[in-house]
């Protein structure tokens, strides 16, 4: 991050919904026969958490960001997470009156706005 000019203040974030994946990369977890096929980036990470580079929190599976790429989801579910992806969520929140589904290109930069002010 920082050849990109961005200067971090803590360790990095990683959000993630597995429970049990959280307690191995913390340290909470005995790693045991059951952890034996565990790869080498498993160890690196490891490492970074106990080194305070990388700070691993738990997030709702509902609201994983990533799951929108990889995983087969409903409509609904796919229609909440393109929203926030797009600040159309933001948009929806801050002014309802506007469906920039419905609204088209008028909607979307006053949604690059609210994304760009941080809203």
């Amino acid at each position: 991050m920082t050849e990109l000019g961005f200067m971090l203040e803590g360790p990095t974030v990683l959000y993630q919904d597995n429970q049990p994946a959280i307690q191995v990369a913390g340290g909470a977890r005995n790693l045991g026969s059951v952890t034996k096929h565990m790869s080498i980036r498993t160890w690196k990470l490891k490492g970074r958490v106990e080194d305070k580079q990388v700070c691993v929190e738990y997030c709702n599976t509902v609201d994983m960001l990533a799951d929108i790429g990889p995983k087969s989801l409903g409509p609904t579910q796919f229609c909440y997470l393109r929203d926030w992806c797009t600040g159309y969520a933001l948009l929806r929140r801050n002014h309802p009156d506007l469906d920039p589904l419905v609204h088209g290109t008028d909607a979307e930069r006053i949604c690059m706005l609210l994304v760009a002010g941080g809203f």
